[in-house]
């Protein structure tokens, strides 16, 4: 499960991490046996929106945190996604192999606030 990430308007920081991980690689009603994710060579995008929508306001880039075997990923927030009024967002991470996108399931959740 992915919690909620709270974010003020306007701000470029913190870095956003993951770990990604394959349920089915041990079992799949205990995420301590599950494998990391093994990224090495993808390409790693999220495309952003508001809730309710489908027009995607902008796609934030991931990099892997290590070398792509740990499953690690960071996403940065970009300008344009940054610049988002108040209000509830969504993302979801794509990772392309160089074939068909695998999408995670779950998708990330975020909160705006207008800053001072």
């Amino acid at each position: 499960m992915i919690e909620q990430i709270k974010w003020v308007s306007g701000n470029l920081r913190p870095l956003i991490y993951f770990t990604l991980v394959d349920k089915n690689t041990g079992d799949p009603y205990d995420p301590t046996t599950w494998e990391p994710l093994i990224l090495t060579g993808a390409t790693l995008t999220m495309p952003f929106r508001k809730s309710g929508t489908t027009d995607i306001i902008d796609t934030l880039t991931g990099v892997f945190e290590t070398d792509g075997t740990d499953g690690k990923i960071i996403f940065t927030m970009t300008a344009t996604a940054a610049s988002s009024v108040a209000g509830n967002y969504e993302g979801e991470i794509d990772i392309d192999y160089g074939g068909p996108i695998l999408t995670v399931y779950e998708i990330v959740d975020f909160l705006f606030r207008d800053s001072f």
